[in-house]
C-alpha cells in the first residue's frame, strides 16, 4: 500500500515536470542574443545567420550598431512596422527525438540512451524567447526603436530527468533516492526603448576610395514587466522511508504589481564602423553599461515547501515578502541582469549584387538570456534580381552550430523579408523564425 502511495506521489512529481519542461520548450522565444530589446528589427540579421553587422543600415543599426546611422548606404529615413521572431530549444533530448516517438510507447533502452546523454551534459534544458519590434525608425543619423521580449529557461538535474522516465523506481527497477537540487526555471519579459545617434568622422584610416568611417551610441530605457524565477534547493524522493520532500521557492512579480513596475535600468551601446572600396569592418558593444535590476518590492516568494510520507503531508505555497527569501533566491534575482556582448564584423562586396560578411560574438558574463556565448560566422546576401534578396548564413556556435537563410521582396522602397535559422549547441536544439515589413530599409 505505501509503494502505491508513492507511486501516487511520483506521478503528481512527473506530471509537474512534464509541464515545466514543456511549458519552457514551447516556441514562445527562441535562440539569440539581446539586452532587453530586439538585437536588429530587420530580418536580413538572422536571414544571414546573424552575421551582417558590418552592413547594417538605417533602422536595423539601432539595435545591432548605432554607428551604421552615418554610414554611407543609410537612407534619409527608413521605418520598420512590427516585425516578429520567435523561436525555442531543447536539448539534449530534443523535439526531434521525442517526436519520434509521439503516440507511441518509449522503450527502456532508447531512455536509457537519452538519460545517458542528459547525464553527460548535465542537465535536460528547454528554452524559449519571443520578441516584437512595434517600431524602429531612422531619420538622417537619429534612430528610434521600441521593442519587447519575453524569455523562458527550464533546466532538469539528472535525477530529476531519471524520475521523468523511469518512474520513482528508477532505471534499475529498484527504488532508491533522488536528489532533484540544481533543478531550475526562469521566465521574464522585458520592454525597450532606445533613441540612437551616428556620427561621421572626417578622417582616412587606409587612404582607400570612398572611404568612410563613423562611430554610434545608443541609449536604452529598459523596464521588466515580468518575472517567474524558481530554484530547486534540496528537493529529495526517498526510498527507504518513502517520501517526498520538496524545497522549490518560487519568486515572481506580484499580481497587484503593475505592468511598468517590476523593474527599470538604463543601458548605453557603443558602435564603430568603416568602409573603403569593396570592404567593411565594425565593432559593437552591446550593453556596455546596462543599470537594469528587479524592484525588490514588486516580487513576492513562494517557499516551495511540501512533504509527503504516505501517512502525513505538509505544505508551504503561500507566498511571503522578497525580504524573506534566502541568499541563493536573493543572489539568483540579482544575477537576473545584462552583460555585455561584444560583436567584429567584417565584409566583402566582390560585386554590386553580392555581399560577403563575417561575424564575431563574444557574451560576456551571465544574465537574464542564455544565447550561445561564442558565435563566430559567415553570411551572405546574394540578389540574381533587384528585386529579390537571397541570404543565407551559417556560424559556430558554443557547443554546435547555426543555419539561416531567408527571402526578401523589394519594390521601390517597400520591403517585406523573413527568415528562418535553426541551432544546435550548448542550449540544445532550436529554430528561430523573422518576419517583417519595412519602408526604406531592408
Amino acid at each position: 500500500m505505501r509503494m502505491v502511495r508513492m507511486r501516487s506521489v511520483d506521478t503528481v512529481v512527473r506530471v509537474g515536470l512534464i509541464v515545466l519542461l514543456a511549458w519552457a520548450a514551447a516556441p514562445a522565444a527562441g535562440p539569440g542574443e539581446a539586452a532587453g530589446q530586439v538585437e536588429s528589427a530587420s530580418p536580413v540579421v538572422p536571414g544571414t545567420g546573424f552575421n551582417h553587422s558590418a552592413f547594417v543600415r538605417g533602422y536595423g543599426s539601432v539595435g545591432l550598431n548605432p554607428a551604421g546611422l552615418a554610414m554611407p548606404g543609410t537612407p534619409g529615413w527608413s521605418v520598420s512596422f512590427p516585425s516578429v521572431g520567435a523561436g525555442q530549444s531543447l536539448g539534449p533530448v530534443t523535439l526531434s527525438d521525442l517526436n519520434a516517438y509521439s503516440g507511441s510507447p518509449v522503450s527502456a533502452e532508447r531512455r536509457e540512451i537519452w538519460l545517458e546523454s542528459i547525464e553527460a551534459s548535465g542537465a535536460q534544458s528547454g528554452g524559449g524567447r519571443s520578441e516584437l519590434s512595434v517600431v524602429s525608425l531612422n531619420v538622417g543619423p537619429f534612430g528610434f526603436q521600441f521593442s519587447g521580449t519575453a524569455t523562458a529557461r527550464a533546466d532538469l538535474a539528472p535525477d530529476a530527468a531519471e524520475l521523468l522516465l523511469f518512474g520513482n523506481a528508477g532505471r534499475t527497477g529498484e527504488a532508491r533516492d533522488f536528489s532533484l537540487e540544481g533543478s531550475r526555471f526562469d521566465a521574464s519579459a522585458h520592454s525597450s526603448v532606445s533613441v540612437s545617434y551616428g556620427q561621421a568622422l572626417d578622417v582616412e584610416l587606409m587612404g582607400m576610395e570612398e572611404e568612410a568611417l563613423a562611430l554610434g551610441v545608443t541609449t536604452r530605457w529598459v523596464t521588466g514587466h515580468a518575472l517567474v524565477l524558481g530554484r530547486d534547493l534540496g528537493s529529495e524522493v526517498g526510498s527507504d522511508p518513502l517520501q517526498v520532500g520538496l524545497d522549490w521557492p518560487v519568486v515572481h512579480t506580484r499580481s497587484e504589481a503593475g505592468a511598468m513596475d517590476g523593474g527599470t535600468g538604463v543601458a548605453l551601446d557603443l558602435g564603430a564602423s568603416w568602409e573603403g572600396g569593396p570592404w567593411a569592418a565594425s565593432l559593437a558593444i552591446r550593453d556596455a553599461v546596462n543599470t537594469f535590476s528587479w524592484d525588490e518590492s514588486s516580487l513576492e516568494v513562494r517557499p516551495g515547501a511540501a512533504f509527503f510520507d504516505g501517512e502525513h503531508s505538509e505544505t508551504d505555497f503561500d507566498p511571503v515578502a522578497f525580504d524573506e527569501a534566502s541568499a541563493a533566491i536573493r543572489t539568483a534575482v540579482s544575477d537576473m541582469t545584462f552583460g555585455p556582448t561584444v560583436i567584429l564584423g567584417t565584409g566583402y562586396r566582390p560585386a554590386e549584387n553580392l555581399s560577403l560578411s563575417a561575424d564575431f560574438r563574444q557574451q560576456l558574463g551571465d544574465g537574464i538570456l542564455h544565447g550561445p556565448e561564442t558565435h563566430l560566422g559567415l553570411g551572405a546576401e546574394y540578389r540574381p534580381d533587384p528585386v529579390i534578396p537571397v541570404r543565407a548564413g551559417v556560424a559556430y556556435i558554443t557547443g554546435g552550430f547555426r543555419v539561416g537563410g531567408g527571402l526578401g521582396l523589394a519594390v521601390g522602397p517597400v520591403n517585406l523579408a523573413g527568415a528562418g535559422l535553426y541551432e544546435s549547441g550548448d542550449e540544445g536544439d532550436g529554430a528561430h523564425v523573422s518576419l517583417g515589413f519595412s519602408i526604406g530599409a531592408p
